[in-house]
């Protein structure tokens, strides 16, 4: 798996779990101690969530991080073995 898919779906994860809880990016941003700009930017794609960053969004969605890269594990451990 690539980075780039990686990061877009981890994103994707966080952006609807967002929207699920009937957040905006302000709130999530505000309770994250995170910008505003840089929460959209991550969501857009356009910013990589360092993983301090990303912990923070999940612990404030309450997504529990091992679960949330579960569904990883199996194409990880294809490109480890390749």
């Amino acid at each position: 798996m690539e980075k780039k898919t990686f990061y877009r779906l981890l994103v994707a994860n966080i952006k609807l779990t967002r929207q699920l809880k009937g957040m905006t990016q302000e709130e999530l941003a505000e309770k994250a101690n995170l910008s505003t700009t840089h929460v959209g930017r991550i969501e857009n794609g356009e910013a990589e969530p360092k993983i301090y960053s990303f912990y923070k969004l999940c612990a404030v969605l309450g997504i529990q991080i091992p679960s949330s890269l579960e569904h990883f594990k199996a194409q990880v451990d294809r490109d480890i073995d390749e």
